[in-house]
């Protein structure tokens, strides 16, 4: 009995492969836009408040597109072409970028390859299980594996970042992309499909009709609307605290460049150690308000992080931002899904979940465009955070529908 239960967790070649590809693109992607972007373009450019905005928008907005299109794309050719397109393309213009001087130019460009291609690399791994199982169990099994070491290259891309910036020049960390990619383009060739996914019901109107009818469902039902406000806040924030972090790295704390990385893998490993809490709460805790609360605990570590010019109070800090956006990462999810799944009949949930994820992307675009245009580094910026956790608990006192307690039962 236990013989073939340890014969049926065991991955295949395939999934192994997986989420090596998956952790190689976290990784890559988090040394470069902590190191190679916004660092760059604070440290290296001297930037001001819009340019480091401007870059972190771009990338925003293009990873949004890169997650509309790339569904229609992966129909058409497979997650393994397109994973294998996607990595290659991604090296080649990684080490261009590299090679070359830094300018404005080249990190807007930067921001627009790194966005466009990120959104289809996370759409094709995300994709991916539905092509390689063919059961629920099996799927959720190599999603949360694919989440547990993310997590790790989540935390370690920074560290590693931080680790080459102080050694060498700043856009050596995109070398260290271009070598990633072309290691995770080469993997890819190995995941051969061998299962054909159950095909959804296709939106009228194509993508634009598919978010029309997502947005009207999400807006129709109490619970996916309060996530939707909730997460619109919160990504709201996060747009604009991350358009001047590298400034207050600069211009408050007085610190290198190598702390963007540093501080940042605080975060990756906060957030996972917030994350796994979660899994250890009862399915009756996993509701709305734990969202809400969370999410205000952001706002109170970030007034943590940006109250005062000592680089120990910002650690500390961060760690609880890490810790709270924890528990909302993954709690979101669950609770994004499973509302569309329980109030929503048929394959229409996944239009409502493609608009309350696509809500994120949007919120921190936004949020970019205020960081830039009304933001000091000094921490004027940081209100907005303090205001959207200020609104998260009054939202935390709002009633739950029985549709929430449905919700309830969504853990994985």
């Amino acid at each position: 009995m236990f013989a073939k239960d340890r014969e049926a967790m065991r991955l295949t070649p395939a999934e192994v492969r997986l989420i090596l590809i998956e952790s190689l693109q976290w990784c890559a992607n988090n040394a470069v836009y902590f190191l190679g972007l916004i660092g760059a373009a604070t440290y290296d450019l001297a930037g001001t408040a819009f340019l480091v905005a401007a870059i972190t928008l771009v990338r925003n907005l293009m990873t949004a597109v890169g997650n509309m299109v790339s569904g229609s794309v992966i129909d058409r050719f497979g997650p393994r072409r397109t994973s294998f397109v996607t990595c290659v393309i991604t090296a080649v213009l990684s080490l261009g970028v590299g090679l070359a001087p830094l300018s404005v130019p080249g990190l807007v460009f930067a921001a627009c390859v790194l966005g466009l291609a990120g959104g289809f690399i996370n759409t094709c791994t995300h994709a991916f299980p539905g092509y390689l199982e063919s059961t629920t169990e099996g799927r959720t099994r190599v999603n949360g594996l694919m989440v547990f070491y993310s997590n790790i290259a989540y935390t370690a891309g920074p560290l590693l970042g931080g680790a080459i910036v102080s050694c060498f020049a700043t856009q050596s960390v995109y070398l260290l992309m271009a070598g990633m990619m072309g290691v995770a383009a080469v993997l890819s060739l190995g995941c051969h499909e061998c299962v054909a996914p159950a095909k959804g019901e296709k939106p009228k109107g194509g993508i634009l009709g598919g978010m029309a009818e997502g947005a009207r469902l999400t807006f129709r039902d109490h619970d996916l609307r309060l996530i939707f406000i909730s997460g619109f806040l919160g990504f709201f924030a996060f747009g604009a605290f991350d358009s001047l972090e590298s400034l207050f790295y600069r211009d408050v704390l007085n610190v290198d460049i190598v702390w963007l990385g540093w501080l940042s893998s605080v975060v990756g490993l906060t957030s996972s150690v917030g994350a796994f809490i979660l899994t250890k709460l009862s399915a009756r805790h996993v509701n709305l308000r734990l969202l809400l609360g969370a999410l205000m605990a952001v706002g109170i570590g970030s007034m943590v992080y940006v109250g005062t010019d000592m680089l120990g109070v910002a650690i500390i800090g961060q760690a609880i931002n890490g810790l709270a956006w924890g528990v909302p990462g993954a709690a979101a999810d669950d609770l994004d899904s499973g509302a569309c799944r329980h109030q929503i009949p048929g394959a229409h949930y996944r239009l409502c979940a493609f608009w309350t994820d696509e809500r994120r992307r949007g919120a921190a675009a936004g949020g970019s465009v205020f960081g830039g245009g009304f933001g000091r580094p000094d921490g004027t910026v940081w209100s907005i955070d303090h205001y959207c956790a200020g609104r998260n608990a009054v939202l935390c006192h709002t009633r739950e529908t029985p549709g929430a307690l449905a919700i309830h039962q969504i853990l994985i």
